[in-house]
């Protein structure tokens, strides 16, 4: 009985330590997980969302050439205008919004009396205002959510993923007017500016503040003046002026927006606090783009050497905190940029780059004829605009 006693607490003392050690082992195990999640950029959201097989996987593979899924014609002639919307593109053409499937099929079409469109998406909504008229609409799917006329020609506008629209325009009295609205096209405030001329309007995510950029002319040289309101339009701070025009804006999530000319980048707040500031030098600023709204993309060029005039170009990803975490060398002049939550597609002219955002090539595709536009269309399709012509290509 006495060496049943001890052999049953002898195995139950074994269990207790390989249990200890399996514990053990998981706890090394997820740390080791962490840090090695921590060292590629990857979220833990990532994982949720199922984003981390592409991460580990896809974006590990070596360089191959983008695969042609489908090609079609479109109507040159006509200037269309293009962005993408839900994976469709959407063309607006001959006083016609469409959506175009990435098999060149129409799936629907919205009239629209635009002389020259802009034309955005944002999560849910799809934005088309006339910059050469006074009209503004949002879309929601196949639908008009609401159509408005603002009190002058529009200069800028912009949509935030909340569905909230920001429109600038011009105005009796005043110089310039930025006015806000929900998404029901309920109007929420017009603020009107007297003494310089704003360029752009930006609804943060969060739906809690606007930043308005505008251009000063009154002193010797022209330079930016940024207003962060709050969504009943009140002016947040007081006087913040840069040092000289920066006609780029984007917000990021923590409630800071960047600012950007050829050669510059100012991080702020509304507090008038200028976070951090990168100055390129000889280098010059292209193209831009967010991703997550943390992460600030910049194609830049610089020279070399001044007697030869080679120039390198190259794609760099910043952080909100202005730290660069990556960057990859390109060869060609950037024409634009398309982003996902993985994906920076950059265009070249001649040629596609896909870099994951740890700045590895994942593949690339090459174009006889000039690439006029690219538009991401899911993390793993694009839509490539040559003259008359859209590819789709899967990543």
């Amino acid at each position: 009985m006495i060496s049943d006693k001890k052999t049953k607490e002898q195995h139950a003392g074994e269990r207790k330590s390989m249990l200890l050690f399996v514990l053990l082992l998981a706890s090394i195990a997820c740390v080791a997980l962490t840090v090695y999640l921590k060292s590629e950029n990857i979220e833990f959201e990532d994982i949720k969302s199922g984003k981390l097989f592409n991460t580990l996987f896809l974006h590990k593979q070596e360089n191959t050439q983008a695969s042609v899924t489908f090609q079609f014609k479109y109507e040159f002639r006509e200037n269309p205008v293009f962005c993408s919307y839900k994976g469709n593109i959407i063309q607006y053409s001959n006083k016609y919004l469409k959506a175009i499937n990435q098999k060149g099929k129409e799936e629907w079409q919205i009239e629209l009396q635009m002389q020259k469109p802009v034309i955005k998406s944002q999560g849910d909504y799809l934005l088309a205002a006339d910059t050469l008229g006074r009209d503004v609409c949002l879309i929601d799917d196949n639908k008009v959510k609401w159509r408005n006329t603002v009190e002058g020609d529009i200069i800028n506008a912009d949509i935030n993923s909340q569905g909230y629209v920001a429109v600038v325009h011009q105005t009796k009295n005043y110089k310039s007017a930025v006015s806000v609205y929900d998404t029901t096209g309920t109007k929420i405030f017009t603020s009107y500016i007297g003494d310089r001329y704003a360029i752009s309007a930006k609804i943060f995510n969060s739906g809690k503040q606007v930043i308005v950029n505008s251009i000063d002319t009154s002193g010797v040289k022209a330079i930016s003046r940024i207003d962060f309101m709050d969504m009943l339009g009140n002016v947040l701070n007081e006087n913040y002026s840069l040092d000289s025009v920066y006609p780029q804006t984007w917000c990021f999530s923590n409630g800071s927006a960047i600012f950007l000319n050829d050669s510059s980048i100012i991080c702020s707040d509304k507090d008038n606090q200028n976070i951090w500031k990168i100055e390129y030098g000889d280098e010059s600023i292209y193209a831009s783009a967010l991703i997550k709204n943390k992460y600030l993309v910049i194609a830049s060029a610089g020279r070399d050497d001044p007697e030869s005039g080679s120039e390198t170009e190259g794609i760099k990803i910043y952080g909100s905190s202005g730290k660069l975490l990556a960057s990859y060398e390109l060869n060609g002049a950037v024409s634009n940029i398309s982003t996902t939550d993985d994906i920076i597609a950059v265009n070249t002219g001649a040629e596609v780059y896909f870099i994951n955002t740890k700045g590895k090539l994942i593949c690339t595709y090459s174009s006889n004829n000039e690439i006029i536009q690219l538009e991401m269309l899911s993390n793993d399709k694009a839509a490539i605009i040559t003259k008359g012509n859209i590819t789709v290509v899967e990543i």
